[in-house]
C-alpha cells in the first residue's frame, strides 16, 4: 500500500466534518513524514477523541448530535460482542460460590434489556433515515448489517461452545486461544454491525426528536450492558480471587477483558453525556462558535 493509500486510511478514521475541514492538509502532512507505527499510534486516539468529543465550530446541534450517536453505537456493540464472548465461554459455574447463579441470571437479564433499549430507541432513527432517503435500497440495507453481523458471529459463538473441550479449571471456559480468538472475530462483527447503520446515517443526515430518543436511549442501554458486563464478571472473578477451591491467580485474559471493557464504557458514557449535552443546547448553537 501507497503512502498516499495509508494516510487516507488513517483520515477515513475522523469524523465526516473533521475531515471535510482537514483532511487535504493532514494527508499531506502524513506523506511528508511518512505513515509508520508512531504517526498510526497517534492518530487512533486522536481520531476516536474526534468523535467522542465532536468539535462544537464543525459540527452544529443536529451533527454533534449524530457523531455521539454514531460513537455510542459502536462502543456498545463492541461491549455486547465481549459480553457474548465471556458469557458463551465462561458459563461453567465456580464451585463453593452460590452467589454466581444469581449474578449471571442478572448478567443475562441486564443484557437483554440493554439490546432491547437500543433496539426501541433506534427504530425510530432508523426510520427517519430510511424516509429521508427515499426508501433506497442501499439504506435498508446498511440499516440491516447488524442484523447478519449478529447472527453470524451468535451462530460462531455457539458452535465454538459445543465443539471446544472446556476446561477442567472453573473460570477459564474453553481456554485463552479460544477466548482471545472469539473476542477478536466479535469485535470485527460489532464494527461491522456498528459500521452499517452509522454509515445510513452519515449518508442521509436525520435531526430532532429522532435522535434525542437514540441518545436518551443510549444513555439507559450503556447503564444497563454495564451492569450486565460487571456481573457476569465478577461471577468469575470473586471465586477466583477468594475462593480456596479454586486455585491460581486470577486469569490474566479476564482481567485483560476487564479492563478493555471498562474503558470501552467510559467512551460509550461519555459520548452519550455529550450527545444529551448538544441535544439540551440552543438549535443556534454549533458551527462558528468554540
Amino acid at each position: 500500500m501507497s503512502c498516499r493509500r495509508r494516510a487516507a486510511a488513517l483520515v477515513a478514521l475522523y469524523p465526516p466534518a473533521w475531515r471535510d475541514r482537514y483532511g487535504q492538509e493532514f494527508v499531506a502532512l502524513l506523506e511528508d513524514t511518512g505513515v509508520q507505527l508512531r504517526q498510526v499510534l497517534d492518530v487512533l486516539p486522536a481520531a476516536a477523541r474526534a468523535w467522542i468529543r465532536p468539535a462544537a465550530h464543525l459540527h452544529d446541534r443536529a451533527a454533534r448530535m449524530r457523531a455521539s450517536v454514531t460513537a455510542t453505537l459502536f462502543a456498545w456493540v463492541t461491549v455486547v460482542a465481549g459480553a457474548v464472548v465471556f458469557g458463551q465461554l465462561h458459563d461453567d459455574p465456580a464451585p463453593g460460590f452460590p452467589a454466581g447463579g444469581g449474578l449471571r441470571a442478572l448478567s443475562v437479564a441486564c443484557a437483554v434489556a440493554s439490546a432491547s433499549l437500543v433496539v426501541l430507541g433506534g427504530m425510530p432513527l432508523a426510520g427517519a433515515v430510511v424516509r429521508a432517503s427515499g426508501r433506497r435500497v442501499r439504506t435498508i440495507a446498511a440499516l440491516g448489517v447488524p442484523v447478519v453481523a449478529a447472527a453470524g458471529f451468535l451462530t460462531l459463538a455457539a458452535a465454538v461452545t459445543r465443539l471446544v473441550p472446556h476446561s477442567p479449571r472453573p473460570g477459564t471456559g474453553v481456554g485463552a486461544t479460544w477466548f482471545l480468538a472469539l473476542t477478536a472475530v466479535g469485535c470485527a462483527a460489532a464494527l461491522a454491525a456498528a459500521a452499517g447503520p452509522a454509515s445510513a446515517l452519515r449518508r442521509t443526515p436525520v435531526a430532532g426528536r429522532p435522535l434525542v430518543l437514540a441518545l436518551a436511549a443510549g444513555a439507559g442501554a450503556t447503564v444497563l450492558i454495564a451492569t450486565a458486563t460487571t456481573s457476569g464478571l465478577a461471577a468469575v472473578l470473586v471465586p477466583a480471587a477468594v475462593w480456596p477451591s479454586t486455585p491460581g491467580d486470577l486469569p490474566t485474559t479476564l482481567l485483560a477483558y476487564g479492563a478493555g471493557m471498562a474503558l470501552t464504557l467510559v467512551v460509550a458514557a461519555t459520548s452519550c453525556v455529550r450527545g444529551l449535552r448538544a441535544a439540551a443546547s440552543s438549535p443556534g448553537s454549533g458551527r462558528g462558535q468554540g
